[in-house]
C-alpha cells in the first residue's frame, strides 16, 4: 500500500510538471486557447483524483479483507479484551496497517520498516523463532507472525506475577561455624558466652535484617529458609557475614569461620534439604569459610574461601575412620587400589601403605598403574621394582576390570573424581567404593561412594594414611622402601615441609621416620639431572611479573613434564615478594596444562577451578585440549585479575 502511494506521488508530480510546462507554451503561442487547455485539465486532474480515491478504497478495502480472513471479522472486542493488537506490512516489511490499540501510543510505525520497531523483530521475521518477547515503553509483549501479520499480545501483569512466583520461590539452607565446638569445648562458661555474642549473635541480626527465617538445630549449626528475592540480595552483597564473622573469630583469637549452603531451583522440600546437606558437604570438604549453592539441574557455585583450610580433624574421627575402612577390607572378596593418572610419590606412596594393609589383613589386592607413573616416581620404582613387585600386586585397568566382583572393594586415593583417575572404568562399574583424599572437593560424585574420607587441611594423603594406620593395630608391615616412598610424597607436597604443614604433619612424618623412612634417600628421590636443571632455568626466562605479587610463566619452547612445571612453580614462590606462580606450558601435542603454587595468601585452587581444574588453596592444576599456551595464559591472567579485583571473595 506505501509503495503504491509513492507511486502515485511520483506521478501526480510528473503529471503537474507537464501540466505547468504546457500551459506555459500555450500562454506564450497560443494564448487564446489558454482558456480551454485549462478547463481541460481541470476535468483530467478531477477524473485522476477520483480514480486515486478508487484505487486507495479498494486496496484498504482489500487489506481489511485480508486482515479479516487472518483474525475473523467478530474479533475486535475480543482482541481489545485480552490486549492484543496486531500490524500488518507489505513484501518490503514495511508497516501500512496498525489497529486501534496502538493508538493510546506514540508509535509512529506505518510507513516504517518493522525492524526498527524493535532490533530482535528480526528473528521472528528470519523464522529463527516462532514468537518473541519484547519491552516497548516499559510494556512487555509477546510476537506471533501469522503471514504478514505480526500480533502483539499485552503480558505486562503475566510477567510481574512470574517474576512474584520467581522471587518468592523457596531457598533452603544451612550456616555451619567451622571449628566452634573445637573452640568451646574446653572453655569457662563466661568464655563460650563471648564467642556466641562474638561469632553467633551477629549470624542472627543479619538474618533479621534480611528477612531470613533462623532455627538454630545443633550448637554449631543453624537452618535458614528465605525466598528468592533475599537470596539475590545476599548474593550481590558477597555474602558480607563471611567476612565479619571473619574478622570477629580474628578479635576473639579463635580459628572460627563460616560455612554456608543452599539449595533452590524446586518446590520439593525433602529435595531442597537433601541439596542443602549435600551442599554443606561440599563447603566443608573443601576447607570451609565458603558458600555452596545447590541449583537443581545446574553446576554447583562457590563463593568466599579465602583462607587456607584449618585443622578440623580430631584423633577420634581419625580412630572412627580407621575402624571402618578397615572393616570394608574385612568385609570385601578383593580390594583393587586406584590412584589419579600419573602416579606421583604421594599417590605411589598410600597406594604401597593401603596394599600392605590388605595383605596383613589377609585379603588379595591389586595397584592399578594403567594410568603412567609420574619421572621421578617411575625413577624411584625401578631402582627398586624387584622388591615392591614382590611385595605388591600391580596390574593394569584391564586386568582389574577382570577381577571386579560384586563384593569388590575398590579404594581411590589422592583423587575423588572418576575422570581422574587411572581406573575410571572400574570406578563406573564397582559397587563399593571407598575414598581418602585431601583435594578440595570442586564438584559431586558421579558414583555412590560407599565411604568417604576427605581432608582438605591435610598435606597429602600420605599423612592421613599414617594416621590411619596407627589406629589399625596393625604393626610392622611396612618395609624402609615403602616408608621412604611415603615420606618422598610428603616432602614433595609439602615444598619440603613450607607449605601446607600443621603439627599433624610433623607427627607422620616423625611416624613414617620410625618404621624405617631414610630423608637421604627421599632426598635422592628427588634430585635431578643437569640437564632438568638447564630446562628449568630456560623455563624461568620466560617469567613475566604482574601485579599484587604474582608471576606467570608461559613457556611454549617445548613439551614439559609435569613435575618440572611443578618445580618452576615451587622454585618462583622462593623469591622475595611472589605470592603465587603460574606456569603455562604443552604437556604433549594437544594439551596444555597451568601448574600454580601459592604461599597461602593467594587462592590458587580458586582461580584454576574457574578453567576447570582444582587442587588445594597452595597448589593447584588445570590441562586443556585443543588450545594454545598463549590462549590459556589469556584465560589464566583474566581469571587472576577477576580474583583481585573482587577481593579474593569470587
Amino acid at each position: 500500500m506505501i509503495e503504491r502511494l509513492e507511486e502515485l506521488k511520483l506521478q501526480l508530480v510528473y503529471l503537474l510538471t507537464g501540466e505547468f510546462i504546457l500551459s506555459l507554451f500555450v500562454l506564450f503561442f497560443f494564448e487564446r486557447w489558454l482558456l480551454l487547455v485549462l478547463s481541460v485539465f481541470g476535468v483530467l486532474n478531477f477524473v485522476l483524483l477520483v480514480a486515486i480515491i478508487i484505487v486507495l478504497t479498494r486496496g484498504v478495502k482489500e487489506r481489511m479483507l485480508h486482515l479479516t480472513r487472518v483474525v475473523g471479522s467478530n474479533v475486535k472486542h475480543a482482541l481489545d479484551i485480552g490486549r492484543v493488537g496486531f500490524l500488518s506490512f507489505d513484501d518490503q516489511y514495511i508497516v501500512d496497517y496498525t489497529s486501534e490499540f496502538f493508538d493510546d501510543f506514540n508509535f509512529e510505525w506505518l510507513g516504517q520498516r518493522v525492524t526498527s520497531i524493535h532490533p530482535q523483530i528480526g528473528q521472528i521475521l528470519s523464522g529463527e523463532v516462532n514468537q518473541l518477547s519484547i519491552e516497548l515503553e516499559d510494556v512487555n509483549y509477546e510476537i506471533k507472525r501469522v503471514n504478514n501479520t505480526l500480533f502483539f499480545k499485552d503480558i505486562s501483569d503475566l510477567s510481574l506475577i512470574q517474576k512474584q512466583y520467581l522471587d518468592n520461590s523457596v531457598v533452603i539452607g544451612y550456616i555451619h561455624f567451622d571449628n566452634y565446638e573445637e573452640s568451646t569445648q574446653y572453655q569457662e562458661e563466661h568464655t563460650i558466652a563471648n564467642i556466641d555474642s562474638g561469632i553467633r549473635q551477629p549470624v542472627i541480626e543479619w538474618a533479621k535484617k534480611n528477612g531470613m527465617f533462623l532455627r538454630r538445630v545443633k550448637a554449631d549449626r543453624f537452618l535458614v529458609v528465605l525466598n528468592e528475592k533475599i537470596f539475590k540480595k545476599i548474593l550481590d552483597e558477597r555474602f558480607e557475614i563471611l567476612n565479619q564473622i571473619r574478622e570477629s573469630a580474628t578479635q576473639l583469637d579463635l580459628a572460627i569461620s563460616l560455612s554456608m549452603a543452599f539449595a533452590k531451583g524446586t518446590t520439593d522440600f525433602d529435595e531442597l534439604e537433601e541439596l542443602a546437606n549435600q551442599a554443606l558437604e561440599l563447603a566443608q570438604n573443601r576447607g570451609g569459610d565458603q558458600v555452596a549453592i545447590k541449583h537443581v539441574g545446574k553446576q554447583t557455585q562457590y563463593f568466599g574461601g579465602t583462607l587456607v583450610s584449618n585443622e578440623k580433624r580430631n584423633k577420634v574421627k581419625v580412630r572412627v575412620m580407621a575402624q571402618s575402612i578397615k572393616e570394608l577390607i574385612v568385609k570385601s572378596s578383593n580390594i583393587i587400589i586406584v590412584g589419579h593418572k600419573e602416579m606421583d610419590f604421594d599417590c605411589m606412596g598410600s597406594a604401597l601403605a593401603m596394599s600392605r594393609i590388605c595383605s596383613t589383613l589377609q585379603k588379595q589386592s591389586s595397584i592399578v598403574t594403567s594410568g603412567g607413573i609420574e619421572k621421578m616416581m617411575k625413577a624411584a620404582f625401578d631402582l627398586h621394582a624387584e622388591h615392591l613387585q614382590g611385595r605388591h600386586t600391580f596390574v593394569s585397568e584391564t586386568q582389574a576390570m577382570n577381577a571386579l566382583s560384586d563384593n569388590t572393594l575398590v579404594i581411590m586415593l589422592d583423587h575423588h573424581l572418576a575422570e581422574h583417575s587411572n581406573g575410571e572404568h572400574i570406578i563406573n562399574k564397582a559397587k563399593h567404593i571407598c575414598v581418602i583424599d585431601h583435594h578440595r572437593r570442586g564438584k559431586d560424585f558421579t558414583f555412590d561412594p560407599t565411604l568417604v574420607y576427605i581432608e582438605s587441611w591435610s598435606s597429602s594423603v600420605v599423612e592421613l594414611m599414617s594416621e590411619l594406620m596407627q589406629y589399625m593395630g596393625i604393626r610392622n608391615f611396612m618395609s624402609s622402601i615403602e616408608s621412604t616412598i611415603m615420606l618422598t610424597g610428603m616432602i614433595v607436597d609439602t615444598n619440603r615441609f613450607r607449605l601446607k604443614t600443621s603439627s599433624r604433619t610433623y607427627e607422620a612424618a616423625a611416624y613414617l621416620r620410625l618404621i624405617g623412612a631414610e630423608p637421604g634417600d627421599a632426598d635422592s628421590f628427588l634430585k635431578e639431572t643437569y640437564d632438568e636443571f638447564e630446562l628449568k632455568t630456560n623455563v624461568l626466562h620466560h617469567a613475566q611479573y604482574l601485579d599484587n605479587g604474582i608471576v606467570i610463566v608461559p613457556y611454549d619452547d617445548q613439551l614439559l613434564a609435569r613435575p618440572v612445571m611443578s618445580m618452576v612453580a615451587d622454585q618462583l614462590l622462593g623469591i622475595s615478594d611472589v605470592e603465587a606462580s603460574f606456569v603455562i606450558a604443552k604437556v604433549s601435542d594437544n594439551s596444555v596444562a597451568i601448574s600454580a603454587r601459592s604461599r597461602g595468601k593467594f587462592n590458587v585452587q580458586f582461580v584454576l577451578e574457574k578453567l576447570g581444574g582444582g587442587g588445594h588453596y597452595t597448589a593447584a592444576a588445570v590441562q586443556k585440549d585443543n588450545m594454545s599456551v598463549k590462549e590459556l595464559a589469556q584465560l589464566c591472567v583474566e581469571e587472576i585479575h577477576r580474583y583481585i579485583e573482587s577481593g579474593g571473595n569470587i
